[in-house]
């Protein structure tokens, strides 16, 4: 199914899952960053990314489900029309 921006849902999913993890990888660089330096600063903004990855991820992997659902919807849809 596609949504208003042309993507399916599965494509929804795979690139907020990995626009989610890739956010946790910054955000561990620049909270290891800011360890190093000592910048608390930074370490601070390094944890608050890893957290919007984190969010962003689960939200893939809920779109996911949800692709995954409107499948079966469809399937079971398309059994029962043959039933009828």
């Amino acid at each position: 199914m596609r949504t208003r921006n042309g993507k399916t849902t599965e494509q929804q999913a795979v690139e907020h899952t990995g626009k989610g993890l890739l956010k946790q990888v910054q955000g561990n660089i620049k909270e290891a960053w800011g360890s190093l330096t000592g910048d608390t600063s930074t370490k601070l903004e390094g944890k608050v990314d890893r957290l919007k990855g984190r969010i962003q991820e689960d939200y893939g992997r809920t779109k996911a489900d949800q692709a995954e659902l409107e499948r079966k919807m469809s399937d079971l849809d398309d059994t029962a029309r043959k039933f009828r």
